[in-house]
């Protein structure tokens, strides 16, 4: 990914969560920042909030409902096309869950959860992977799940689209290695976002939004000042619900790093090649 403030990037699910953590972080270093969310009014806010955190840089908003297949990730290019004319970061972070088991949900909120958690992922990159690759060194951030790790009785739907993100997105950083783009798969567990509203949530049992805004930041040489009780480690097992757990792959298009961070703070990375 390019340096300095003249990044272009574009954020789906950006107004609020884990989506506005991360467009806090990186709007200090942007020149283009799109913003997508299907929700108008935490859209607005979410763009004046931004502006003072960079005035120099031009903030798209972009509505929508990522359920319509290509309608809006075909305006999302015609956006970055007449403005910046290309990207250097795409992150795909929109998504929602329904409290329901197979047997019981509703063919329609099924099919609702696949496009939005699992589909809209090919419609943006499809529509957006021309813009990338005029980027400089370009990178797809991608947020996944632990429910794509271990079946899941609450919110089984959920749990089996993110799976299918994890496995495109596994793919496609292979397919996209050619072209220098780095794709990054981060896997949180439970975290405080307005999925959880008004759930009975013991405090500080969760990962904030902000513990995952950070890591997009992280590279192989500095991942040691960025996380508390850093442990480079050559193999990571034993992947438990108990734990909530983030796993990052693909920090650039030919190295891996795998972060593992539980509720108390604990990390641990391991470094792969291709």
């Amino acid at each position: 990914m390019s340096h300095g403030n003249n990044i272009s990037a574009l954020i789906t699910g950006g107004s609020r969560g884990i989506g506005f953590s991360i467009a806090k972080n990186i709007c200090p270093r942007c020149s283009h920042l799109f913003l997508m969310s299907q929700y108008e009014d935490t859209l607005q806010k979410a763009v004046l909030e931004l502006a003072e955190y960079n005035p120099e840089c031009r903030i798209t908003p972009l509505s929508g409902d990522l359920a319509q297949r290509r309608i809006i990730p075909a305006k999302a290019a015609e956006a970055v096309r007449s403005s910046s004319g290309k990207l250097d970061l795409l992150v795909l972070n929109a998504g929602f869950c329904i409290d329901a088991n197979l047997e019981s949900i509703s063919d329609n909120d099924f099919e609702r959860i696949m496009e939005v958690n699992f589909h809209s992922a090919h419609y943006i990159i499809s529509e957006l992977l021309k813009y990338l690759k005029r980027g400089n060194w370009a990178k797809i951030i991608i947020i996944g799940s632990t429910a794509a790790y271990e079946p899941s009785s609450l919110i089984p739907a959920y749990g089996i689209a993110k799976w299918g993100l994890r496995g495109y997105t596994l793919n496609l950083r292979k397919e996209l290695l050619k072209y220098n783009i780095g794709v990054t798969l981060i896997s949180p567990g439970a975290t405080l976002t307005d999925m959880w509203e008004g759930e009975d949530i013991l405090e500080g049992s969760l990962l904030e939004p902000d513990d995952i805004g950070k890591l997009h930041t992280l590279q192989r040489k500095s991942v040691k000042a960025h996380v508390p009780h850093y442990i480079d480690v050559d193999a990571v097992a034993g992947i438990h619900h108990q734990y909530q757990i983030c796993i990052v792959f693909g920090i650039s298009a030919v190295k891996q790093i795998v972060v593992i961070l539980n509720i108390t703070g604990g990390v641990f990375v391991q470094h792969h090649g291709i």
